[in-house]
């Protein structure tokens, strides 16, 4: 089961197969046996967890390297990566928080909103009360103490990117790893 924990993280499961001189529906049951556990250990945070939102995009289908979009003689749709400001679910931009605990258990939680109450609703049902929570200055995360939160900022857009213990340096570095991760797996 551990190999195809390893394995199985950037490979399909007709590579896996291949690779393991197994059946596909051999390696696909025991995938699906792994996966079902997986989600079951849901995870809990204590102590000090840093928060932070990434938009991915759901969008830019028809790219112009697939040889189907250029035998339709046509231009291939353009969604995604026009809109400024933050993403939302509507334009094919869904938020993802991203939770990391210090001790290097993290989670990532897809939402079709970032307002205060889903951002307050998403940390309560991951991180126990009384923790430390470390986030970036997005409004949506300022409810945070009133709810029973140890809450500390830092504000990104003034430059402040480390303050003594306080960053969401975690989170920032599971944003770029995850973003490649979608991209090869196409979302």
């Amino acid at each position: 089961m551990l190999m195809l924990l390893f394995l199985g993280l950037h490979n399909s499961s007709l590579g896996l197969s291949w690779l393991l001189d197994r059946s596909p529906m051999t390696v696909f049951k025991a995938l699906r046996k792994l996966m079902l556990r997986l989600k079951d250990g849901k995870v809990e945070f204590r102590g000090v967890v840093e928060v932070d939102e990434l938009y991915v995009n759901a969008g830019l289908k028809g790219r112009n390297n697939s040889v189907r979009i250029k035998h339709l003689c046509r231009e291939p749709r353009r969604r995604a990566f026009r809109r400024r400001g933050r993403g939302s679910w509507i334009h094919d931009k869904p938020a993802v928080f991203i939770l990391v605990g210090r001790g290097g258990c993290g989670d990532y939680v897809p939402s079709s909103n970032v307002e205060a109450e889903a951002a307050i609703k998403i940390v309560g049902r991951r991180i126990l009360k009384n923790s430390t929570i470390y986030t970036d200055s997005f409004k949506s995360y300022l409810g945070l103490s009133r709810v029973g939160y140890i809450h500390e900022y830092v504000n990104h857009s003034e430059g402040e990117w480390v303050r003594g213990e306080c960053h969401i340096n975690n989170c920032e570095n599971r944003a770029s790893i995850l973003r490649p991760w979608l991209s090869i797996h196409r979302g």
